[in-house]
């Protein structure tokens, strides 16, 4: 039968190793080499990795031609057509943005006179009735 250690005995087997030094053996590095390369020589890059890595080559490759062949700076007719295009653009986005702001002026002037025109009528329906309740005026013009 299997007999598992007492505690008594795993304690003294555990002072035992830590008197004594403990190595790896010597050929424990080449063994974890040579299994790592097995593993990497069985493993094949897979094809659509590779045609992975050929178009982000060749998409880099094109990113940089483009920057050193175009030019940086708009010169010449079509950098200037490009120019008078962009600032026709700015004039228009900015002339659509006052009409925009006077619409918006225009809708709160119209809303502050309907509120002035009510405020006035609620003035006058109130100054109405007050002086349809001044019973004490009325009667002391009719004993005069």
């Amino acid at each position: 039968m299997n007999r598992y250690p007492t505690d008594e005995e795993l304690n003294a087997f555990i002072r035992q190793l830590e008197q004594q030094e403990l190595y790896a053996p010597k050929n424990l590095k080449r063994q974890i080499l040579d299994k790592k390369r097995r593993r990497e020589a069985a493993v094949p890059m897979p094809v659509h990795g590779f045609a992975y890595n050929f178009k982000m080559v060749a998409g880099m490759a094109a990113a940089l031609l483009m920057l050193v062949l175009l030019p940086m700076n708009e010169t010449g007719a079509a950098g200037a057509e490009r120019i008078a295009i962009r600032e026709q653009k700015q004039t228009e986005a900015y002339r659509d943005w006052e009409e925009a702001l006077q619409k918006e002026v225009a809708i709160k002037e119209k809303r502050e006179a309907a509120l002035q025109a009510g405020k006035e009528a609620a003035e006058a329906k109130i100054a109405d009735m007050f002086q349809g309740l001044n019973i004490f005026g009325k009667m002391e013009t009719e004993e005069n």
